[in-house]
């Protein structure tokens, strides 16, 4: 039998790893904002008003902030 004790570095790792996944989900995330409002300015001529009017045509769906699990917002 292992002692708790003896998980808790491991437990610690985990966690750790979760949290660089869902950072460099959120990042990405981002990123394919930022691509999707530049190619609809470039079509476009001016920014969206919200990230709605990318959706179907740029973006498959608004990205969810992998964190929180609620759609990501758009800021000029």
């Amino acid at each position: 039998m292992i002692p708790i004790a003896a998980l808790n570095p491991a437990k610690r790792v985990e966690q750790y790893f979760i949290e660089q996944c869902r950072q460099s989900e959120l990042q990405l995330a981002r990123l394919l904002i930022a691509l999707a409002v530049r190619a609809y300015e470039l079509e476009h001529g001016r920014h969206p008003k919200n990230l709605n009017e990318l959706v179907p045509h740029y973006l498959d769906a608004i990205p969810v902030d992998p964190t929180t699990g609620t759609n990501l917002t758009y800021l000029l």
